[in-house]
C-alpha cells in the first residue's frame, strides 16, 4: 500500500502592503482621537476661564450659607449678558485697601448704584424700606462699621449709612459678626467683580444653586 504523503499546510504570510494598512489605520485612528482629546481639553480650559470656574471659600464669613472650605461654581459671564441683581452672591477681587492672603472675595448684593443703605437697630435699610433677608442665621443684627464708611456718595461720610456710587454695589456677608465687608472697605466698582456663585458644588451632600 502506498503511503499518503502528508503535507504541512504553508504558513500563513501578510504582505508587507497588509501591514502597511494595517499601520496606517491605526495612526489614523490615533491622530482622530488625539484631536478630539485636544478639543475637549481646549473646551474644559476654556469654559473654566471664560464661563465657570470653581473657588474655594476662605472663611467663615458667608455662613450659613457658605462654609470655611465649600466650593462654588462662579459665573463669569453673568453681568456681561444680565444686570447685577440685589440678594445675589459675587466674587470679586480682594479691595486694595484690605489685608488679605486670598485673591478675592465672596460677598452678597445688598445695595445698588445710587441707593442709599442704612444700618440701624441692627437691621439694615435701603432707601428707607427695611430689607427682608431670609438667608440670614435666626437673630443675626447687622451692627454699624467700625468707622466711616469710605468711598461712599455722601456728602459727610458716617458710620452707619452709605449712599452707593455709580458703577459700584454694596456688599456684605451673610454672618454680619464676622465679616469684613462694604462697612469696612467700602462699596466695591463693578468692573472688580469676577462673576456670580451660582452653585455651590462642595460638600456632595450640599449641592445646591446661590
Amino acid at each position: 500500500m502506498q503511503d499518503l504523503e502528508h503535507n504541512e499546510p504553508p504558513p500563513v504570510s501578510h504582505s508587507d502592503s497588509s501591514i502597511a494598512v494595517d499601520r496606517s489605520a491605526i495612526i489614523d485612528a490615533l491622530r482622530r482621537w488625539g484631536l478630539v482629546v485636544l478639543a475637549a481639553i481646549v473646551i474644559a480650559f476654556s469654559v473654566q476661564f471664560f464661563v465657570a470656574r470653581p473657588y474655594v471659600i476662605p472663611s467663615a464669613s458667608m455662613m450659613p450659607t457658605l462654609g470655611d472650605g465649600d466650593r462654588v461654581m462662579v459665573n463669569r459671564l453673568s453681568y456681561t449678558v444680565g444686570e447685577l441683581q440685589r440678594g445675589q452672591v459675587i466674587v470679586f477681587d480682594t479691595p486694595p485697601n484690605q489685608e488679605s492672603d486670598a485673591d478675592v472675595f465672596i460677598k452678597r448684593v445688598i445695595g445698588l448704584p445710587g441707593e442709599t443703605v442704612i444700618m440701624r437697630d441692627g437691621a439694615v435699610y435701603i432707601d428707607g424700606l427695611l430689607m427682608v433677608e431670609p438667608y440670614l442665621a435666626p437673630d443675626t443684627g447687622t451692627r454699624q462699621g467700625p468707622r466711616r464708611i469710605p468711598g461712599c456718595a455722601n456728602a459727610e461720610p458716617t458710620f452707619s449709612s452709605c449712599t452707593v456710587p455709580d458703577g459700584h454695589v454694596f456688599v456684605l456677608g451673610d454672618n454680619r459678626g464676622a465679616s469684613d465687608d462694604s462697612r469696612v472697605f467700602g462699596p466695591v466698582p463693578t468692573d472688580t467683580i469676577v462673576g456670580r456663585a451660582a452653585l455651590r458644588v462642595w460638600p456632595l451632600g450640599d449641592i445646591a444653586q446661590l
